[in-house]
C-alpha cells in the first residue's frame, strides 16, 4: 500500500490526491458518500495497479478515520462473509450448506449469496457517528429493493441482511437521515428478515470481532405497542418508565392514563 493525502473527489469513481508531491488522479471503489473519510488533507492508502487495464493506476483502499484504519473498498464486505462461513466464524446464524454468490430472485434482483435454502444480502458499513455505525450514507433505491425482495423471501424461507461494521462502533441502526431506507428496515424487520451487524476491524485486512447490537430493537417494540398518537398502556407501569423512556423517550404517567409519544 502507498501513502497519499486526499484533496477532493470529482465524482462517485474518480477522486484527486497528493502522491509524491504531486496531484494524481485515482479510482474510488466505494459509490457511498463517505464525507467522513474523504475529506481534504486526509491520510489514504492507495493500490497501485500497474500492469493492469485500469484506466487509472491507483485505487483508494484504505482511510484513516481517527487513531485507525478501515477498508473501503465496497468489494470487502462480501470477502469477508465468504471467508468467516467458510472458517466456521459465523457458525452461530444458523447457516448450513454450500455457499452460492450473486443469487438471482425476480427479474429486476439479485442477492449476495444463497447458502442451503437462506438468502443473504451483504452491506458494508464506514459511516459511523459517535460510536454509532449507519447505514446507508446515501439515498439508495437498490437498498430498498434488497429489502423487499428479502422481506417476500421470509415469508416462505431464511433471509438475512448482513452489516459488515467496519469502523470501530458499539452498535448499529439504520440511517435516520434516510427515512425511506429506515422505514423499509423495519418493515422488513417486522416480517421476519434477520438483521445483523458483524464487526470486521483491522487493515489491510479486517478480522471478524463479533456481532454488534442492532439499536433501536427496544424501540421499535414500544413503537408498536404504542402505534398511533395514543392508546392505552398495556404495560405495568414500572416497566413502561424503563422501557418507554429509555428506549423511544416517551413520557409516562401514573394511573390510567396511557403513554404518548412525543
Amino acid at each position: 500500500m502507498i501513502p497519499a493525502r486526499f484533496i477532493r473527489r470529482d465524482n462517485r469513481f474518480v477522486a484527486r490526491v497528493e502522491l509524491a508531491g504531486e496531484e494524481t488522479t485515482v479510482y474510488v471503489p466505494n459509490t457511498g458518500r463517505c464525507k467522513e473519510l474523504l475529506f481534504e488533507g486526509n491520510q489514504v492508502y492507495l493500490k497501485d495497479h500497474e500492469g493492469s487495464s485500469r484506466k487509472y493506476r491507483y485505487s483508494i483502499e484504505g482511510v484513516k478515520k481517527e487513531d485507525y484504519w478501515l477498508s473501503i473498498n465496497s468489494s470487502m464486505p462480501n470477502q469477508l462473509f465468504k471467508e468467516s462461513y467458510l472458517k466456521g466464524e459465523l457458525d452461530f446464524l444458523g447457516l448450513e450448506g454450500e455457499l452460492e454468490a450473486e443469487v438471482s430472485v425476480s427479474s429486476r434482483s439479485r442477492l449476495d449469496f444463497k447458502i442451503g435454502e437462506a438468502y443473504l444480502e451483504i452491506k458494508g458499513v464506514t459511516l459511523d457517528v459517535q460510536g454509532k455505525a449507519y447505514f446507508p450514507d446515501a439515498p439508495t433505491e437498490r437498498g430498498i429493493r434488497h429489502l423487499q425482495e428479502l422481506s417476500h423471501l421470509a415469508q416462505s424461507t431464511k433471509a438475512y441482511l448482513i452489516y459488515i461494521v467496519l469502523t470501530r462502533s458499539q452498535s448499529f441502526a439504520p440511517n435516520p437521515k434516510d427515512r425511506a431506507y429506515t422505514k423499509a428496515f423495519w418493515e422488513a424487520y417486522e416480517k421476519g428478515v434477520k438483521c445483523i451487524a458483524l464487526a470486521y476491524e483491522g487493515f489491510p485486512r479486517p478480522v471478524f470481532k463479533g456481532v454488534i447490537p442492532l439499536e433501536g430493537e427496544e424501540m421499535k417494540r414500544i413503537q408498536t405497542i404504542y402505534e398511533g398518537d395514543k392508546k392505552t398502556n398495556t404495560m405495568g407501569c414500572g416497566e413502561c418508565q424503563t422501557s418507554c423512556q429509555s428506549a423511544c423517550k416517551t413520557s409516562c404517567t401514573v394511573g390510567n392514563q396511557g403513554c404518548e409519544q412525543k
